[in-house]
């Protein structure tokens, strides 16, 4: 049993981290070649395609979500903004909170991102069948689980340990 659990951190450290981080920037450079072509720095364009998905929609939530300083995302929103790609606005219930909105160039430019993705991931998964991409899926999003998990012990017993001192 022990021999599987190195066998299974040697594919996990050598294999998937590395391909993952390797289909990641070839997912990256396609889009960067995007933000050229549309004269836009893609940190913007990023920015772009997390407000395109729909779940967040304030600066606060996306730093958080991704972990960057909100002073640096701020200043990625302000540049947004000089661009013409997002337009903030005050939320009607809490003035304090300020909401971004995709402008319709933002809205084009995302819908190309989109179909930038599809096919880039198209091309990865060709040859793989339905069934096997859902059980890839199950796979991943328990490894996410597990991942969540060890960091909430972890940083549980890190702010344990700050009070004993």
């Amino acid at each position: 049993m022990r021999e599987e659990g190195i066998e299974a951190a040697y594919v996990f450290d050598s294999f998937v981290a590395s391909h993952m981080e390797m289909m990641h920037r070839a997912m990256r450079a396609k889009l960067r070649t995007m933000a050229e072509e549309i004269g836009v720095p893609l940190k913007i364009l990023e920015l772009v395609m997390v407000i395109a998905a729909g779940e967040i929609d304030t600066a606060g939530e996306i730093a958080d979500k991704f972990g960057v300083s909100r002073s640096l995302l701020s200043k990625n929103v302000e540049e947004a903004v000089r661009a013409g790609y997002i337009e903030t606005a005050q939320d009607e219930k809490d003035r304090r909170v300020v909401r971004l909105r995709l402008t319709q160039r933002a809205q084009e430019a995302a819908g190309r991102c989109r179909a930038i993705r599809k096919d880039f991931y198209g091309s990865v998964c060709a040859g793989i069948d339905g069934e096997s991409l859902k059980v890839c899926l199950q796979v991943l999003q328990q490894m996410w689980k597990n991942i969540t998990g060890m960091t909430a012990q972890t940083e549980g017993a890190a702010s344990c340990g700050k009070g004993d001192r």
